[in-house]
């Protein structure tokens, strides 16, 4: 269990900071909201505040080997929330 809750606890951690997430825009994220490759990745924000779109770059391997992670662990059943669900407010403590 502890492992399973590390992974999405550190995505969480790495979104919020590398990426400069509002807490409301990571909790509005689907996984495909988050493309990654090798070299980059990014973060695709559909409704920030003001109702504006944007996409942010991921380019710290820290996040993106943080949300492999967590994507392989959800895509497995691992993870604390089934896979294709977002994460609430709530599970975010």
């Amino acid at each position: 269990m502890e492992t399973r809750r590390l992974a999405r606890d550190r995505a969480i951690g790495c979104l919020l900071f590398y990426s400069g997430l509002r807490v409301a825009e990571l909790v509005a994220l689907d996984a495909a909201d988050v493309p990654l490759s090798a070299r980059k990745g990014k973060v695709v924000v559909r409704n920030g505040k003001g109702e504006t779109s944007r996409e942010v770059p991921l380019l710290d391997a820290t996040v993106r080997e943080a949300v492999k992670d967590w994507k392989s662990d959800a895509a497995r059943g691992r993870g604390t929330r089934p896979p294709g669900t977002r994460w609430t407010w709530r599970s975010l403590r």
